[in-house]
């Protein structure tokens, strides 16, 4: 083995991929149920940073799936996604901490916070399985998007309420949590026959249906970030056709202890 065959940097080399631009801007905006942060011009070197993140490998579950084979990932994410480990990207992960902590989307110290890091790659003619279009929630507090690409086509993070036969709504799981007892079961009991016998399909661009009520959304775009609260139905929304190019974003998830 040849040792010119590592990719090896140095520190700095590291930090100026995830140096901010001079030009970023950030802006609180709030829309019915959710409140988010959407920032332009985020990064200095936004190609360079997309380049350096390409090189780590990923298990594209769709395949191991498709073959048969068994696999360890958990998340329904669609595509697939790159695991990254968090020290390489420390000092924008507290960069997006302290824009969300100073324009009030969250108040967590610092002290009880972990980050967690990986990729969101969505591509042309990629499948959903067990209808992973579907509106979901996240697992940890507060989830930063940075989209690194410009598919080319309309894509976007949206956001879903939930409308209960009972005529209630719903807009994240804190809402659901004080819910009737009744709401509670409808939601478990849809989540339970859209997942019964659903398989392989062609990718959905969903808009919604007469349960999950879409009326928002943020665009992917490129450069941009998107900082929300990880309890709001959301889903992203592709155009997985031939027109396409791939949608690849990074994110910095952050959960509170």
């Amino acid at each position: 083995m040849d040792i010119n065959n590592f990719s090896r940097y140095s520190s700095g080399d590291l930090e100026s991929l995830i140096e901010i631009s001079p030009n970023a801007e950030f802006e609180l905006c709030r829309h019915d149920g959710i409140k988010y942060i959407k920032g332009h011009n985020v990064l200095r070197r936004p190609d360079d940073f997309a380049e350096f993140l390409s090189k780590f490998p990923a298990e594209d579950r769709n395949i191991s799936l498709q073959r048969n084979e068994k696999t360890e990932i958990d998340s329904s994410a669609p595509g697939f996604q790159q695991y990254l480990k968090e020290n390489y990207f420390a000092k924008l992960n507290q960069k997006l901490f302290k824009v969300g902590y100073q324009m009030k989307l969250h108040r967590y110290p610092i002290q009880r916070v972990k980050f967690d890091n990986f990729t969101n790659c969505c591509y042309p003619g990629m499948l959903a399985f067990q209808k992973n279009y579907l509106p979901h929630t996240d697992r940890f507090g507060i989830a930063a998007n940075l989209y690194l690409t410009d598919p080319g086509t309309k894509t976007s993070t949206s956001f879903y309420r939930i409308r209960c036969s009972s005529g209630n709504v719903y807009h994240n799981e804190f809402e659901l949590s004080k819910a009737p007892k009744e709401d509670a079961l409808e939601l478990k009991a849809r989540y339970i026959d859209e997942g019964a016998n659903a398989s392989w399909e062609p990718w959905v661009f969903f808009r919604g249906n007469d349960f999950y009520d879409f009326y928002y959304e943020i665009p992917a775009e490129y450069n941009s970030v998107s900082m929300y609260r990880g309890n709001v139905w959301h889903s992203i929304c592709y155009d997985a056709s031939p027109e396409s190019k791939v949608r690849y974003s990074f994110v910095t998830a952050m959960f509170a202890e």
